[in-house]
């Protein structure tokens, strides 16, 4: 048995994908488990579908078990989504951690983070935050100036950002888990053009928004596809924040200047200017905008806003992870839970709630509050308890 992870979000799940569980399977992976985010993404955005449906599709495109990334990992910044996702494959005992990059080179990517602890990296770095710009372009352009453009280039594009978390993940946890990366092929993360046969989850998105599913069935395989129309058909799909824009105003509009303090990524003062642009701005754009700036990214704002939807707090996005829930499992997947895991298992929500820490309960019915809440943002709204189901076995 030789088993191996991939973190995931699958929204919605592509050739892309289907290709680097291929390459792992290729490479002698008996086991393959999907950590995989649920409703919301780490981009600060609602996935387009539920998460049941796109664990589905994982397993029917040869994931053998999907678990779930806990909403208060996924939104997080990488940092924060790399730690939950590898404290998940090293609590499910998994050999490796598979993941795609552009440099498709674990190598180059610890030599970066020998880079960034530098201390001419870290005095350069203080003199280009001052300019107002992000952590990361002030990274960018530090490395730019003394290590070169090539290492700068590697070192910005998503995915090694991501696998770059990953390796800092492993090393801090101590893990056992084994990282391998496959080269990103085809199509650039968040490109809006397709090649090949392929196109970014991004590029699919933006077609499904302007009602043209068609011009996505080259990209997706054909049952991925048919589960995804069949919940555009029912108008369960594609969730997407403007259909929830009231839902989620009256939330902020209901937080005071100390409530949005409390939110998990809110420091500096940030409180501030989010209560002002909340109390003028009537829509989720205006607000979004106006506290997005130089020094807070987009992303950034987004996960903010659907943290103070939700009610993630400090406090709650710093709690470890402290359960594994399975989505969607075939029996190859049966097996693998089978083995010793170092966290308890939840097959039921309501079951399991009696049998877990008083942090872990805590965590799940956030997940479950979470998810009712998702539902507002699908074109009609989805129906209460969704997320107390039992997982799907297939």
């Amino acid at each position: 048995m030789k088993s191996a992870a991939v973190i995931c979000e699958f929204n919605p799940l592509h050739k892309g994908h289907k290709f680097l569980i291929d390459s792992m399977r290729q490479n002698g992976i008996t086991h393959i488990v999907g950590i995989m985010s649920g409703n919301f993404v780490q981009r600060g955005d609602c996935a387009v579908m539920n998460k049941f449906r796109r664990a589905e599709c994982a397993i029917r495109n040869g994931v053998d078990m999907v678990v779930e990334l806990p909403v208060t990992k996924v939104l997080s910044s990488a940092e924060g989504f790399a730690d939950g996702g590898v404290a998940l494959a090293g609590a499910l005992g998994c050999d490796e951690l598979w993941f795609g990059s552009e440099s498709n080179d674990i190598d180059v990517l610890r030599k970066l983070i020998e880079i960034q602890s530098d201390k001419n990296v870290e005095k350069y770095m203080a003199q280009e935050l001052k300019k107002g710009v992000t952590s990361a372009r002030a990274l960018g352009n530090t490395v730019a100036f003394l290590y070169g453009e090539k290492l700068s280039n590697i070192l910005m594009s998503p995915n090694n950002i991501l696998g770059i978390e990953y390796l800092k993940a492993l090393d801090r946890q101590k893990s056992r888990v084994t990282p391998k990366t496959i080269k990103r092929i085809a199509v650039q993360h968040d490109s809006m053009t397709t090649s090949n046969g392929f196109a970014s989850a991004s590029c699919i998105r933006n077609n499904i928004e302007k009602n043209d599913l068609k011009s996505c069935a080259g990209f997706m395989d054909a049952y991925s596809y048919g589960i995804l129309n069949g919940e555009i058909e029912k108008k369960y799909a594609p969730a997407n924040i403007k259909n929830g824009e009231r839902a989620i105003l009256a939330v902020l509009r209901n937080m005071t200047r100390e409530d949005f303090a409390m939110i998990a990524d809110v420091n500096e003062g940030l409180e501030n200017r989010i209560f002002e642009a909340v109390q003028n701005l009537c829509t989720l754009e205006e607000i979004i905008s106006y506290i997005k700036s130089k020094r807070y990214t987009l992303a950034r704002v987004r996960r903010i806003i659907m943290c103070s939807y939700l009610g993630i707090t400090k406090s709650l996005q710093k709690k470890p992870i402290s359960y594994i829930r399975p989505l969607c499992f075939n029996d190859q997947g049966t097996k693998f839970l089978s083995r010793n895991t170092k966290l308890p298992i939840i097959t039921s929500t309501t079951r399991s709630e009696n049998m877990l820490s008083d942090d872990a309960s805590e965590l799940l019915k956030l997940e479950i509050k979470a998810s009712e809440l998702w539902g507002l943002l699908t074109p009609n709204i989805y129906p209460c308890m969704s997320d107390r189901r039992n997982f799907l076995k297939k």
